[in-house]
């Protein structure tokens, strides 16, 4: 099957989704490059979550509570890299970095839906929760403490407050609706 009118939205929609896991990764500030006094780097522990984000860190009387974004996939590293290689990822991107809008449309026109679908099924981004009573050693305490709703949604970059006895969380959000239509 071949994308339908659906083609642009689906295509930006699925990279956007995928940057909620790879960019905020693979362009993190080390604590060091952040300003000119010194700091000290901790190496993090959040039980085996793989694929951590942003995160955000307040301190509730002697207790540090951090929400941070992670990855969530059925798939193993191979296979999601795997995956990436088999729909043509590193093509679609060098059409955008080119602003080739041109290839872009025909790569886009070129997925296989049923193999787009599963993929971005298996793969999301999800909020979760960890305490530490140090700031340095952590406790996960609910891996999954807000997703999205329904199928293909991913949430991220989460920014929190307590506002009386309330904690209060901003984070970023995205969809896919893979509406596949027959050419």
């Amino acid at each position: 099957m071949k994308w339908g009118k659906n083609l642009i939205g689906v295509g930006v929609a699925v990279i956007l989704g995928l940057s909620l896991i790879l960019i905020p990764v693979a362009s993190r500030v080390s604590p060091t490059q952040a300003a000119a006094t010194t700091w000290t780097k901790y190496p993090v522990n959040l039980a085996g979550e793989k694929y951590v984000g942003d995160a955000w860190v307040i301190k509730d009387g002697a207790t540090y509570k951090m929400w941070y974004t992670h990855g969530k996939s059925d798939l193993t590293v191979v296979k999601l890299i795997d995956g990436l290689a088999a729909l043509g990822f590193g093509k679609i991107i060098d059409a955008i970095a080119a602003l080739d809008l041109a290839k872009l449309l025909d790569l886009l026109y070129g997925l296989e839906a049923t193999a787009l679908r599963d993929f971005v099924d298996a793969t999301s981004t999800v909020i979760g929760y960890a305490t530490s009573n140090d700031g340095i050693d952590w406790d996960v305490i609910k891996p999954g403490a807000f997703v999205g709703g329904g199928a293909w949604a991913s949430v991220g970059a989460p920014c929190v407050i307590k506002d009386g006895d309330t904690y209060k969380m901003w984070y970023t959000h995205s969809t896919t609706d893979l509406t596949v239509a027959e050419l």
